[in-house]
């Protein structure tokens, strides 16, 4: 089993749920978010950056952009490519 780790600060008010300064991390991938979930409206609006940790190969840890935006079931989630 992996471990994932979750460090956020959170409020809500009124059924929406404000993000900020989240970090996520795993041996294979972490990241830092920010944004918001609206439980009344079902929508989620999050973004920050996704970081893939280096690989079996050796290869450097890469940093890529990431939205995550839509109904909360079925939000889309796009990965933006470096520039």
């Amino acid at each position: 089993k992996s471990m994932v780790t979750l460090e956020s600060r959170v409020s809500a008010a009124d059924g929406r749920i404000k993000i900020e300064d989240a970090t996520v991390g795993s041996k294979s991938y972490g990241g830092a978010f920010t944004g918001t979930i609206d439980l009344p409206r079902w929508l989620v609006d999050l973004s920050g950056r996704l970081r893939l940790e280096r690989g079996s190969a050796g290869a450097s840890p890469t940093t890529i952009p990431i939205t995550i935006k839509g109904a909360l079931d079925l939000p889309n989630i796009n990965l933006l490519p470096p520039r």
